[in-house]
């Protein structure tokens, strides 16, 4: 049963509902209620039917508005990524990671060959200086 049958039933009971409570209360009245008291009845029951009717369009209202903030979060669940996608990211991200510490370990590398160059080359200014 989805939202929209909900919702197609509860104005089917909405509107039923207060006619059928209406007759059964006109049926009482009209057995079990002295003829003078019948005009109090019919002006309680006209206000009774008034805010069964209040009630019913403000229950109309609340439910468009969960319609509308269903069919919101519909759209954001529909934009989330996919399991798929979150799986692809996942291993492009490892990739990454593999190539962030290939190009670590390079770095290492020229590092220490420019270390042991700065070194040769202090070296050599030693000697150019002590030559000089």
């Amino acid at each position: 049963m989805t939202l929209e049958d909900i919702k197609e039933w509860a104005a089917i009971g909405n509107l039923v509902m207060p006619i059928v409570l209406g007759g059964i209360i006109l049926w009482l009245n009209k057995y079990f209620v002295p003829r003078e008291e019948h005009g109090e009845t019919v002006i309680q029951l006209k206000a009774a039917l008034t805010a069964l009717s209040e009630r019913q369009q403000g229950q109309a209202e609340r439910l468009n508005n969960g319609d509308a903030r269903f069919g919101a979060i519909e759209l954001r669940i529909a934009a989330l990524p996919t399991s798929g996608e979150i799986s692809d990211l996942r291993v492009g991200m490892e990739r990454l990671a593999g190539d962030l510490r290939v190009s670590q370990e390079q770095y290492e590398g020229i590092r220490a060959l420019f270390d042991m160059v700065r070194g040769h080359m202090a070296v050599i200014d030693d000697h150019l200086r002590r030559q000089s």
